[in-house]
């Protein structure tokens, strides 16, 4: 199953293409590029945590590596940088570095807050 967070006017889709990949054999490429034309914003991050939790490093980056370079357009293509430090990161890292993606904006963290988390803990 896909999800996706709206943190200000970014959909960013968090879960489930690593998933379907490993699970169910959707190419990642071909995944993403329509969620990229249906507007939504893909965090690879996140599609690397998921491979992570069935691969090693080396295979995650490699497998990400050729879906980018094989499906995603030039305009479109994630940090390749990013993504390798990512998988050769311990947990906490990671975990930082997903943070730093999703909070780019800072002002979203109070709106989000707001919006989203305080309403829940209310209406307990």
């Amino acid at each position: 199953m896909i999800k996706e967070i709206t943190i200000g006017s970014r959909k960013i889709i968090i879960k489930g293409i690593g998933r379907a990949f490993y699970e169910l054999g959707y190419p990642i490429g071909i995944t993403t590029l329509t969620a990229i034309e249906n507007g939504y914003e893909i965090s690879w991050l996140h599609i690397a945590d998921e491979l992570l939790n069935e691969w090693s490093p080396k295979t995650v980056f490699s497998k990400l590596l050729g879906e980018i370079d094989n499906m995603i357009p030039t305009d479109e293509r994630p940090n390749v940088k990013e993504i390798y430090n990512f998988c050769f990161s311990d947990y906490d890292t990671q975990r930082q570095m997903i943070y730093n993606y999703l909070w780019v904006d800072k002002e979203d963290i109070n709106i989000f807050y707001k919006n989203i988390i305080s309403p829940l803990i209310s209406s307990r």
